[in-house]
Parts: C-alpha cells; structure tokens; sequence
C-alpha cells in the first residue's frame, strides 16, 4: 500500500505583454529516510547527528531512532509496556524487541535500537525508514539510512517466503515474531551499514553486481546469509545475527563482488578505501560508524563474539505510537525592520499555509515577536470542516504589525514550549514543527536564551525548527545552523511574495505526509491565459493550488 499523500501546486503570474515560461521546480524532502525523527544519535550528552546533513564519511553514534509507516491501525491502547494479550498492537511490538535484539548483536552490543515511532494508516509513507504493507517481500536500499525517499519495505505476510521441497507458501511474521524482528535486522544490514546479501540466490546471472546468484557460496554463521537459523525453533544460535569476517569470507557472493571483503572488515575500513572500479563505481556509498571499531570480533573470540541473550539490547528501545495529527507553530518576525512589503508578504505566506494545513489532523499557533514575544494564536484543534477556524487564525495575522527589536531566540523557545504545554494537556502524541522567519540578528533575546539553548532544546524534545532568512540582511548563518541542528529545513533570502509563499509551502511539504508537485511562473496577457499540466495517481486525497498575481 502506498500512502494517502495530500499536494499542492504553487503558479505565479506576472501581467505582461506576452506569455512566457519563466521556471519550473519540484520540491523534495531532505530528511533521514525523510523524516526528522529518523537519526544516529549518542546516549549523552544529547548529540545528534541528522543523517540528512551528515558528510559522508564516519560518524560516531550508537543509537538509531526510526520511523515505521505501517498500513493500518491495529487494535490497543498504545502502550507497549500494557500488553493484555488481546490487542493487535503487540505482535508489531514484538517484532520490533526482536528487531531490537538483531541490531545490537550484528554490532557486538555497539549499537541500539532507540526511539521507534510507528505512523498508521500509511502516513508519512515517504519520510518513513521503514514501509510496513500487509504483504511485501522484505528488501531495503543500500546505504538507504539518510537518503531522502529511501527505506526498508516490510510486510506482516511474506508472499512465499517459506519454502519446502513441495514449494512456498506466504510466511505471516505476525505468527512469527522472531523471524520477523531478525528479518528487519537482516534489512538493517543493508539500509544502514551498506552492507549485501550472502546467501545463494535463485539466478544464474544478473547485471546488478552485488545481486544474490544460484552459484554463490552461502557464508556460514551470517546475518546477511539467513537470519531465520538464529530463531527459537532452530536453536537460537545467535551466531546467525552476527556479520562474516576474514575467516568465513567468501568472495563468491553479492557481498563479496561489491566490496571484496567480509561485512565486519567493511564496516570498520575507511570508506575511502572501498573499491569503486567498474560496476561497482556504481553503488551507494555507505556511513563507517566509528564507534564498531574496536569492537570487531578477532581469532581470540574465535571470531564470533555472540551478545544475546542479553536485556541490554531493548535498554534504549522506546516504541511510540503516534497519531495521525500534526501540531504547529509559525513564528513570525515583526520587528520594525519587516515594515512594509517583507511583512505583508510574509503574511500571506503564512495564510497560505494556514488554508494548506490538513482540516480535522491539525492543531496550529502563530507566535509574533520584535523585542516582545506573544502567542498571538494559541495552538487550536483545526476541525473538519474548519468552519471559522482558520479565517480566525489568518485575521489574527493580519493583524501583525512592524515595530521594534529582534527576540528571535524568546520566540523560538516559547514556540516550542507551548508546543509542549499544548501536548500535556492534550494528552496528544503528534509529530510537531516549528516554521521560523526573520530577517536579522537577534538582538533582544532573554541572556538564557541563545542558539545553543534553542538547538538544545529542540533536539531534546525532537521537534524540526525550520527557519526562513527573509531577505539579504537576514543572518543565515543563524538560521541555517538552527535549522540543520534539529533536523529542519533551511530557506535562504526569500524576497518576494511568490518566494516565500513557495519557502513555507514546500518545507511543509517536506516534512509532512503532502506534496509539492510543481511550481509554474508565467507572464500572461491582460486578455490572455494559460494552462499548465501535471500528472497525479491514486495515492492523491486532496489537492490545493495557490495563485499569485504581480502586477
């Protein structure tokens, strides 16, 4: 099942003399697996590393948060700690411990797996690590982790994935928990460590180098051969959750052409030294993650250091099942240097996003500040239909006038506060985001109140600020670093009313189960006119067109 995905088009048009094609864009997310939520991380101090700005290269980490957009909406209380038994949630929690299990052993007790938030009904489908459908066979992008529109694809039945000299028939991983969460460890050597498959395949050729061929070698006592024998019922020997080394290396394998090396010799090399001649010139470059070097298994642990059982690999773990909704503060400079055309267009920026938000899965604020900081909307359910909810909300940012100093970093931090006030009261579990604009230095901040409080802050509460610099005075500096830091997205110099409508428009695409599917600009006729084509499928449920008129 793909997901449900709500667009939106963005046409500029210029009166003129004569009609002309002006530019054509698109806008993608620039997220891990794209979503802010998916990252490396470190236990303490709280250090995150966004996959999405990372250099490739190495990276010191230890802890993965990831994100599952799963196809429906099991039955339970959404408490994984509350299983009664009854509820459907729990095979899918199950799943995930053991997923949990296979990381933390394929790593020799290096790595674990952290936050794990689950979106149902297939939301936010292409920001997700993982694309849980109710039936799929299992697969992942190589060196996935990090990459926009890349992940794992998982299923709750494998079709014919279980196979006997009388044929295959489907594998249900919902009856099979083990298999399942060992499965998505086997998708993790892959998605994250850039690593290929060792067992035979069922072909004899194949173009794609590191593809799995029925004259292969199979790698003994590999996570990337078969995960199935580490399970219950064929003796949990957890010597199958582990990678090859140089003393079971075959070369014989799509792991084997890819890297000419065995899995835990790549993972602790330098990345410089994979080889890239030939096809394999071709393949994704993967992240080394420091923290396995040194940890690599030797002839003194006869070359398997084998972890599990063992309770501290779930330590980290947190499943999270999160609702449909989104909350969301714009937080808009209104200092005297916005007077004029910088604030009126960022009002009707702002306005557009208000009518873009999705009615009834949507609960919206909007923060003013020059030297004084005010929630001049408080955060409000936005119901279906809206009745007078967002006119309400677009009035009160009409209402925003230009006087003043910049307390941009106030503003940043009591956006996000009342963001938290807004959750506990609530007693909501929604993704959040904050949409920042400002066109200078702050200046008039509380002394606590500084970039790196903010950035700390929003890192802990994993909540995306992303930051728009309107205009050539803007400190992009700031902003962008704000932005990168706690996984948004930076706009820089939006000027005009066409730019910063598109700006807020398509960081929220981004970060959201929306689209942005093109942005046309045209000069037209006083008499004349223009269409435009694009092409939709059946994953639309909603479209909106925004239009501008200059001149």
């Amino acid at each position: 099942m793909t997901s449900r995905r709500n667009c939106y088009i963005s046409w500029v048009f210029f009166a003129a003399l004569v009609f002309g094609l002006v530019s054509l864009g698109t806008f993608q997310s620039a997220m891990a697996g794209g979503s802010w939520f998916s990252k490396a991380r470190q236990v303490a101090p709280i250090q995150t590393e966004f996959a999405a700005t990372r250099a490739a290269g190495d990276i010191d980490t230890t802890i993965f948060d990831m994100v599952i957009s799963l196809y429906n909406d099991p039955t339970g209380d959404d408490d994984p700690d509350n299983d009664t038994g009854a509820e459907q949630q729990t095979d899918y929690e199950e799943i995930i411990r053991f997923w949990a299990d296979s990381i933390y052993e394929q790593s020799n007790g290096v790595f674990q797996l952290g936050k794990v938030r689950i979106f149902r009904n297939g939301r936010y489908g292409s920001l997700a690590d993982v694309v849980w459908n109710a039936s799929e066979g299992p697969r992942a992008s190589p060196s996935g982790f990090g990459v926009s529109g890349e992940h794992i694809t998982f299923g709750d039945v494998f079709p014919n994935g279980s196979c006997s000299p009388a044929g295959c028939v489907d594998f249900n991983y919902l009856t099979a928990h083990e298999e399942g969460g060992y499965t998505l460890g086997h998708e993790f050597g892959h998605y994250v460590l850039g690593l290929y498959d060792e067992y035979r395949g069922n072909v004899a050729t194949n173009p794609t180098i590191y593809w799995p061929l029925s004259g292969d070698t199979p790698v003994q006592n590999s996570i990337m051969n078969s995960q199935w024998n580490a399970v219950t019922a064929t003796g949990n020997d957890f010597n199958w959750l582990n990678h090859s080394t140089s003393d079971n290396y075959e070369a014989n394998t799509g792991q084997g052409r890819s890297y000419g090396a065995s899995g835990w010799e790549v993972m602790i090399r330098e990345v410089a030294d994979d080889p890239k001649d030939g096809d394999r010139s071709t393949l994704n470059q993967r992240v080394r993650y420091t923290a396995l070097v040194g940890n690599e298994p030797t002839a003194a642990d006869s070359w398997i250091d084998v972890q599990l059982p063992d309770t501290t690999a779930r330590d980290e773990l947190e499943i999270i099942w999160m609702q449909d909704d989104i909350e969301m503060q714009i937080v808009i400079d209104r200092s005297f240097s916005m007077n004029g055309d910088p604030l009126n267009n960022a009002k009707v920026a702002a306005k557009a996003l208000v009518d873009e938000v999705e009615d009834g899965s949507t609960a919206l604020g909007v923060v003013d500040f020059n030297d004084v900081v005010t929630q001049s909307q408080n955060i409000t359910a936005i119901p279906d239909p809206p009745g007078t909810v967002k006119t309400d909300i677009k009035n009160v940012i009409n209402g925003l006038n230009a006087s003043g100093d910049t307390a941009m970093f106030n503003a940043a931090d009591l956006a996000l506060t009342n963001l938290d006030n807004y959750a506990t009261t609530n007693a909501t579990n929604a993704a959040q985001l904050v949409f920042l604009l400002s066109d200078g230095l702050d200046n008039a901040s509380d002394p606590g109140n500084t970039q790196a409080s903010v950035t700390a802050a929003y890192q802990a509460a994993d909540v995306p600020l992303s930051t728009f610099a309107y205009g050539s005075f803007a400190p992009e500096g700031v902003l962008r670093e704000l932005a990168e830091d706690t996984g948004g997205i930076f706009r820089a110099s939006p000027t005009d009313l066409a730019e910063i409508q598109s700006a807020f428009l398509a960081t929220k695409a981004a970060l959201t189960s929306s689209a942005g599917i093109l942005q046309e600009s045209a000069s037209i006729a006083g008499s004349g006119s223009n269409a435009f084509s694009f092409a939709v499928d059946n994953t639309l449920q909603e479209l909106s067109i925004f239009a501008n008129y200059l001149g």
